[in-house]
């Protein structure tokens, strides 16, 4: 600490050591509606991940696939991520694809 007068009211803190966060790549297909990707941003978001990318491509059957890249740092982590997406409404495949 520069320029400071008080020196001794200041006490030592840690915030601990950081967890690094790992890509993952999910393909979702479901039904093809309105908010159906909110949705699936939704899930990340209250899990408190951060999603890097996503993709929509829609298709003449009325389904859709969503392709999503999510930071998680741990397995039990991507477990609950693939489950909340499995009960979105009118998500009908979600799978876990391997990052190059």
């Amino acid at each position: 600490v520069v320029n400071m007068r008080d020196t001794e009211r200041l006490i030592p803190v840690s915030w601990g050591k950081a967890q690094q966060a790992y890509p993952f790549e999910v393909h979702i297909e479901g039904f093809d509606r309105s908010g159906l990707l909110r949705d699936i941003a939704a899930v990340v978001a209250d899990l408190g991940l951060n999603m890097s990318s996503a993709s929509v491509t829609t298709h003449q059957d009325h389904t859709a696939t969503i392709v999503v890249t999510v930071g998680v740092k741990s397995v039990s982590q991507l477990s609950t991520l693939l489950n909340r997406f499995q009960s979105v409404h009118d998500v009908l495949e979600v799978r876990r694809e391997r990052m190059a």
